[in-house]
């Protein structure tokens, strides 16, 4: 089953180009790792000094060994100049796809995660909630994808990534998630 891996971070603001570089060079070494699909940059809509990382991975084992590659690279010192506290990880088993991927996509992309709690034995029909609220945006001009996540460590945790072409046609739909805990990014790079 294939994974994504979230990596969110902020930096600090005399520090954001120096990031970017640091990225190309991060990607560089993940995408050289056994089992990864795609590894993407995307810049928070509304602070330019929170990124995350996407990474797609086949499997939970792929993106383990990448970290410890990382963490054996001088990259990691690097980094810790560079980001403010530690950075948030999340690790989602894909469990739908509809569309594009977010591998397959061009800079300045709009990626909307949306992420919902499940009550105790409610999960499936979190999803659910979930997924009605992809299946509405579907018809909607500017939509290109969507994947339906699974979170790998928290039980209760679930989540839709929503691809759209530019940030006028998400804000257009952006009535149908408001009321859940949602980010907006710019696919960078």
């Amino acid at each position: 089953m294939s994974v994504l891996v979230l990596a969110e971070v902020e930096v600090y603001p005399e520090y954001v180009d120096a990031e970017l570089m640091l990225f190309e060079r991060l990607r560089t070494l993940y995408a050289s790792q056994p089992g990864c699909r795609s590894v993407r940059l995307l810049k928070h809509f509304d602070d330019p000094t929170r990124f995350a990382l996407a990474t797609e991975w086949d499997g939970l084992e792929a993106p383990a060994a990448a970290s410890r590659a990382w963490a054996e690279s001088e990259l990691m010192a690097e980094a810790l100049q560079v980001v403010v506290g530690t950075p948030n990880l999340h690790t989602h088993h894909i469990v739908g796809r509809l569309g594009n991927t977010l591998g397959s996509l061009e800079p300045g992309t709009v990626v909307v995660i949306i992420v919902a709690m499940a009550q105790p034995g409610m999960k499936v029909e979190t999803l659910q909630v979930l997924e009605g609220i992809t299946d509405a945006m579907v018809v909607a001009p500017g939509f290109l994808g969507a994947m339906t996540l699974d979170d790998a460590v928290v039980e209760e945790r679930v989540a839709v990534v929503h691809l759209w072409q530019n940030y006028r046609s998400c804000r257009e739909q952006a009535h149908r998630f408001e009321s859940y805990k949602h980010f907006v990014y710019d696919l960078v790079m």
